[in-house]
């Protein structure tokens, strides 16, 4: 029995949605006895293709499943074909398939000023490396439910044996009121509840589908995204209530025609090589929903990342429907005053030319007006806790204070702009401790959540 909130049911209603990415044909689940700690694993069949399911995540990758550096596309780590995991789940090894999965041996950037540079870089090292790496990982999954937390899987996978594992730690666990996130926030509103699921493609860890799934109007979300270790991690820390699949942006994806109610992609779609392809594949999957693309880079502001655009070329690129633009800070300073994007004016794309983050949102002709005045923050949704890029030091009173502190250099240049809206310190009475700790609704917990200082987090964050 998968563990986690209706996972097998959920992953049973998932199955009819899914088709075959080379041939579009439909797909045939042959299920493999994993044991009663793990979720579904098995194999999807058609005419021309057999895919791995591991841990209640279809794997649709046309490569190795490998650690993707996250702006580039480039594999950081080589990892196991989906070949081999259909060999593992075959033969019964579902927990090995698992393992093999989430195994990422350490980068070559550890030892390259280590003499007998060749040595280091060989087979006998990079096997050790493997080795090392899936002790620690069965490990960490034989502890209590407890200690898997999100925070403590994000550690197993950016400590110190990762490439940049500081800064990426900091980027998805710092992740809550990082201006990306806000602004996206405010486009959630644009979302209607709907009989089909909507898409949150390149999810990452799955901040953004925990939002989804656990607001005032609960969605249905299956998320998508190159990375089978990020996507694992969601499913069992930060959004449990979604549904995963493992799937590439560049290549048609393993969705049926109209699946989906809606499509959210953010902070991934400047990284994209063929951008028309995944424009025609969102709407091919979207059964006349919204489409939103958030926090997309600006060409005309430097520096560029990945394969960034002007808002004109975007906007052509979108086509004749008809597209509105936003800059951050306009969508920040709308979610702050707790409204709605507004929708109500036409927009060109050169009024956000000196926007360095841009969001498209696309409306179906007859899809309701969303409500300009939003009923609940956003942030509310899940259980209220202190932001953790607050440092929290105890008085002696039973209060606490507050500091906003940045965890690196790095973090504070990419997110500075929190400054505007997040209070920098924060006294908290023994009262206010006790309230927040409770967790039980309170006008204590209204007053910080409307301060930006609690958020609304997963259960298992950590």
């Amino acid at each position: 029995m998968d563990p986690l909130i209706g996972g097998t049911d959920r992953f049973a209603r998932l199955v009819p949605l899914l088709q075959c990415p080379a041939c579009c044909g439909p797909l045939r689940f042959e299920g493999a006895n994993a044991g009663a700690s793990l979720g579904v694993f098995g194999v999807l069949c058609c005419s021309c293709s057999e895919y791995p399911v591991v841990d209640s995540i279809p794997i649709f990758l046309s490569r190795r499943i490998s650690v993707y550096e996250h702006t580039t596309g480039r594999a950081e780590t080589e990892g196991v074909s989906p070949k081999a995991i259909l060999g593992l789940i075959r033969s019964g090894q579902c927990r090995q398939a698992l393992v093999e999965c989430l195994t990422m041996p350490l980068p070559g950037g550890l030892f390259d000023r280590l003499p007998f540079w060749s040595f280091w870089h060989g087979p006998l090292i990079r096997n050790i490396g493997r080795r090392l790496r899936r002790f620690q990982l069965n490990r960490q999954l034989n502890q209590p439910n407890s200690l898997q937390t999100a925070k403590v899987w994000l550690g197993v996978f950016f400590g110190k044996y990762s490439p940049a594992g500081g800064d990426l730690f900091s980027y998805f666990f710092y992740r809550f009121g990082q201006p990306r996130d806000v602004a996206a926030l405010t486009l959630l509103s644009v979302f209607r509840p709907a009989a089909k699921p909507i898409l949150d493609f390149a999810c990452g860890f799955g901040h953004l589908s925990h939002y989804l799934t656990s607001g005032l109007e609960a969605h249905d979300v299956i998320g998508a995204d190159l990375n089978f270790f990020t996507i694992w991690a969601a499913r069992r820390t930060v959004a449990p209530r979604a549904s995963f699949v493992c799937a590439e942006a560049d290549r048609p994806l393993p969705f049926r025609n109209a699946a989906f109610s809606g499509v959210l992609c953010s902070d991934a779609f400047h990284y994209f090589a063929d951008k028309q392809l995944a424009i025609s594949e969102f709407r091919r999957c979207t059964d006349a929903g919204p489409l939103i693309l958030t926090r997309v880079g600006n060409s005309l502001i430097l520096p560029n990342e990945g394969k960034e655009l002007s808002p004109e070329k975007y906007a052509e690129l979108l086509g004749p429907v008809r597209t509105s633009v936003f800059g951050e800070a306009e969508l920040i300073n709308r979610y702050q005053s707790r409204q709605s994007p507004a929708f109500d004016r036409d927009r060109t794309p050169n009024e956000c030319d000196n926007d360095k983050w841009l969001s498209f949102v696309q409306l179906p002709d007859q899809y309701p007006s969303p409500v300009r005045q939003v009923a609940e923050w956003p942030h509310r949704a899940g259980a209220p806790r202190i932001n953790p890029i607050y440092l929290q030091t105890p008085r002696p009173d039973g209060g606490c204070q507050l500091r906003l502190t940045f965890p690196s250099t790095w973090y504070a240049a990419e997110n500075g702009s929190m400054l505007a809206y997040l209070p920098r310190e924060v006294s908290l009475t023994a009262e206010d401790v006790q309230a927040v700790h409770s967790g039980q609704p309170s006008s204590t917990i209204d007053r910080l959540i409307d301060a930006f200082v609690l958020w609304g987090m997963p259960e298992n964050y950590g």
